[in-house]
């Protein structure tokens, strides 16, 4: 009795390591993939801007 219930306890962290280890995955993935969007947006925005500029002063 006291082997099954320490196997559970061992099998209950082992399944809370691994969801743990899956939600920081995740996590580490979902926010560099919004550091590369909000990269890719401040460029386009820049570009945007730079023609903005570049083509208001062209009479």
């Amino acid at each position: 009795m006291l082997r099954s219930v320490s196997h559970a306890f061992v099998f209950a962290f082992a399944f809370a390591f691994a969801f743990a280890f899956a939600f920081a995955f995740a996590l580490a993935f979902a926010l560099a993939f919004a550091i590369v969007f909000a990269l890719a947006l401040a460029l386009a925005l820049a570009f945007a801007f730079a023609f903005a500029f570049a083509f208001a002063f062209i009479p």
